[in-house]
């Protein structure tokens, strides 16, 4: 579940990559479009945890409890979203799953592959969210 507040809170990890990205003001904008439309549907996780534990220490199941909440919530920002919106997104995903825990700490080592009986593609919803994630912080730094 998404934690009630997390909106007034913005962890410095919602914005901790500014700086780093040298292309122009538009590419996060247009490459989270992408994503999101790609993203549009529910992943089918039901909470098993037969994905976990995660060697690296991946939440599985929460990482997509989060997006699939976010998603019927209709909280995952779009290319007409608010810097308040994407900010407000980014910050409860933060706050929800820690750091460590997140979709970018998977290492694509398909150790879970196998264990899904909803037969999702763990590894490539990670980097599917991973690059929604990365490209709403980029967002965030580049825009105006």
């Amino acid at each position: 579940m998404i934690a009630a507040g997390a909106a007034a809170t913005f962890g410095s990890a919602v914005v901790s990559s500014c700086g780093d990205d040298k292309s122009d003001g538009k590419k996060g904008a247009d490459k989270a479009t992408g994503v999101v439309a790609d993203l549009g549907s529910r992943i089918n996780c039901i909470n098993c945890g037969h994905c976990m534990p995660c060697d690296f220490g991946v939440d599985i199941p929460g990482v997509f409890v989060f997006y699939n909440a976010a998603l019927e919530k209709g909280i995952i920002p779009s290319e007409t979203s608010t810097r308040s919106e994407t900010r407000r997104f980014l910050s409860e995903y933060d706050s929800t799953i820690p750091d460590a825990s997140q979709a970018h700490r998977c290492i694509t080592c398909y150790h879970c592959a196998g264990k899904c009986p909803q037969n999702i593609f763990i590894a490539r919803q990670m980097e599917r969210i991973t690059e929604l994630t990365e490209s709403l912080r980029d967002r965030l730094c580049t825009d105006d």
